[in-house]
Parts: C-alpha cells; structure tokens; sequence
C-alpha cells in the first residue's frame, strides 16, 4: 500500500501535466489516505467504508462519520490534482497556501488602489450533481467516482451550514461544496488573468481564497461598473451567485478612505497607507455567545465537564480567535472579549461548585500559576511574522447539547431545593 504522501505527490504530477485521472476510485481503498487529519474516534470508521465501497453497497446519508470521511477523501483526490492547476494568486489548495498568503497578498494588492470589491460567491442549488459530473468530465476517467462525487449533492443539496460561522466566512477547502466552487470559478480565474494583461501593471489585482475573492482596481468610475458587469456575468454563466452580505453594495469609495471585508478582515485604504482591521460586526458576534442581556452569563452546557476541560475550552475558543487577527492593526478591541470570555469562564465555574465569583477568581488564579492559559495572558501587537493562520469555527450555544441529562439537571435542583 502506498502512503498518502506519494499518492498526493502523483496526483499532482498527474495534475502538471493535464493527464485525466483513470481508476481513481482505487485510491479511496487507502486506508492511510483517508485517516489524514482525523481523531482515533473516526478511524474506527475506516474499515467499514472501505469494505462498503469495494462492494458498492456505500451510500450517502446512512452514516454521518462515514459519509464525512469520504467526502474528505474524494476532496483530498481531487485537491492534490486541481492545486497543480491554479492561478498564482489562487490561494487555498496548493501547498503552504491558505488565509495567511491570502491576507498578506490582499495587503499588497491594496497599494494605490482606489476601488476595492469583496464578493463571496456561493453555488446555485439548481442542479450541483449535474454541475459536478460536467465539471469532472474532463479531468476524471472513471464513471465510478464520478458517480460517488454527484450524489454526495443529492444526498446534502445545500452547503455545510457550519462554513457560515468561520470567521473568514468562506467553504473549507476540505468540503466537497467548496471544491465544487472553487472548480467552477476556473473560467473567472482565466478572464481576470486575460483582463490583467491588457491593463497596466499593478493596475488591476485581485486574490481568491475557495469562494472569497478580493478585487483592487485603480480606473474611473465608468470602466470600473462595465468591468463589474463582466465579471458577473461570467459568475452567471458557471451557475454561481453572488452573496448578499458581500455583494456590490460593500463597496465604498470617499475622499477620506475606502474599505471593505474580506476573509473576516476589514481591508482599509487611506490617503497614506493601507490597513487589516478587525470588523465589530465580528466582534459583536464573538462576544453574543457569551453575553445575555448586555452581560456575560455562565455557559451551563459546560458545567458537567471537570474544572480543566472547561479552562481549556475557553482557553482554546480565545486563542483561536486571537491567532486568527495576529495581523489585525486594532488588535486592542482583543481586550474587550478577553475580558468577556473571563467573566464567562468565572460564571461558569461558580455554576458548577455553586459558589461566589471571587471564589471562582481565586480558584483560577491557582489553575494559571500551575498550567498556562491564553485566556490570561495580555494582548500582543500585530504579528506580521506568524507563520499560519488557520479558520475559525466558531461555536454556536444554541447547537450545542447540554452537558447533562435532564434527569441529573433534576436531582440536583431536588438537592439543592431540599
């Protein structure tokens, strides 16, 4: 059996040259290619799917685990070939790219522009198995996976709902929907080159990350609608749309500054220089999981889990969204859901032990001089050297399941009441 780094290495060489993919179902029997990134929990998953996909009694819907791992695994496939392909500023499938080059691009594009135009496009629910088997059509030879990849959509016909709460609102580069967008998106990619090169150089400039793509642009007002006229009309004719959130009505232009939001950064442009900011829209976001009433408010889906666990998740959430604005210039608004999150966590902990919050602060004190937690530390300054920046998937309260039974929650108000 072949390790899935020389399988990825030969899709891509396969890729390079423009070779169709010929038996490629096969490689969905590798067990190694589909534990790539998951949990001990979901290898156990593996052997039954690849024994249902020899025989071809595998079918969509029937198994969530199962239906994840080899959607991930058909998204792997066809990642390593598609990346071989892309655009240079195409950011997302190929290797050491994603939302640090994409935002550190967007920064360079921003220099002397005067136009700036966010769009996150998003696929028509028409008909996306048809969709795909043309888009595959001329890159995979076999009818079998071609099969698998269209009724993976007939099976979930609408976009992974949890894509829409990543702070860089857009599809993952491991879902098959993303994929699916970001291959329909190929005749946009060769328009914009093609309009570049009739323009002057660093006039036009633009950075794609999957669906989220940032277009900067230094002509007038009239070449700048026929330009955006084109580019929709070319989104149209791949059966995609144009979000509402990120629609031309972003797009702002005043003597003073112009700015719009892109990946979850808001990309300013001022008379004397060009910034990545954090958006409050964002913020205000952040700090509603934690707030009721204008107030932060304990968590009572966590209280079941021990002290450290839920330390550590509130330490976690913080240092995801912290490392995720590592190139934000107003990294101070930080302060503000620190402090929030550290009310919450204190709340939470007087909910369990049914004891005061300074009781609760001196426990946390204890908890932060024997382990570290990022949720304590103080707010650093811009880092323009990180090294990665990976998405965000922010949880929701409201689709989380309660800590503990109903019954338990019972007893213990029994007890408490008694």
């Amino acid at each position: 059996m072949q390790t899935a780094a020389a399988l990825l290495d030969a899709l891509h060489s396969l890729g390079q040259k423009g070779i169709p993919l010929q038996r490629v179902y096969r490689l969905l029997y590798n067990s190694q290619l589909l534990a790539m990134g998951l949990d001990a929990t979901a290898q156990r998953e593996i052997p039954g799917l690849i024994q249902a996909l020899r025989q071809q009694r595998f079918r969509w819907g029937r198994n969530q685990r199962q239906d994840f791992i080899a959607s991930r695994g058909v998204s792997l496939i066809l990642s390593a070939y598609a990346a071989a392909q892309d655009a240079p500023y195409v950011h997302g499938l190929r290797a050491d790219t994603g939302i640090h080059s994409a935002l550190k691009a967007s920064k360079f594009a921003l220099k002397h522009a005067r136009w700036l135009w966010s769009l996150r496009l998003i696929p028509h629910a028409t008909n996306p198995s048809a969709q795909t088997a043309s888009l595959l059509a001329n890159w995979v030879a076999d009818g079998r996976f071609r099969e698998l990849a269209a009724r993976y959509f007939k099976a979930y016909p609408q976009p992974e709902p949890a894509s829409h709460a990543a702070l860089s609102q857009t599809l993952s580069p491991d879902s098959l929907y993303g994929l699916l967008c970001h291959l329909a998106l190929r005749r946009l990619d060769a328009y914009l080159t093609e309009t570049a090169s009739r323009t002057p150089a660093g006039h036009l400039r633009f950075v794609r990350h999957m669906n989220g793509l940032l277009v900067a642009w230094t002509g007038d007002a009239e070449k700048t609608e026929r330009f955006k006229r084109e580019i929709k009309a070319v989104l149209h004719g791949q059966g995609l749309g144009i979000s509402a959130e990120s629609s031309a009505e972003r797009l702002h232009a005043t003597q003073e500054a112009t700015y719009c939001e892109f990946l979850g950064y808001e990309m300013a442009i001022s008379p004397h220089a060009a910034t990545l900011r954090m958006p409050r829209q964002r913020l205000t976001q952040i700090h509603r999981a934690y707030m009721a009433r204008g107030k932060p408010i304990s968590r009572g889906e966590r209280v079941a889990l021990p002290d450290s666990a839920i330390c550590a998740l509130y330490a976690q959430e913080f240092g995801a969204v912290d490392q995720y604005y590592a190139l934000a210039e107003n990294r101070h608004l930080l302060r503000g859901v620190q402090r929030t999150m550290r009310s919450s966590l204190l709340r939470t902990l007087a909910h369990k032990h049914k004891c005061r919050v300074s009781d609760a602060t001196r426990y946390l004190s204890r908890v932060r001089a024997a382990e570290d937690h990022a949720l304590l530390d103080n707010i650093g300054k811009t880092q323009f050297q990180v090294k990665w920046i990976d998405d965000v998937q922010w949880r929701d309260p409201r689709q989380t399941p309660a800590g503990e039974p109903c019954a338990v929650k019972v007893a213990r108000t029994v007890r408490r009441e008694a």
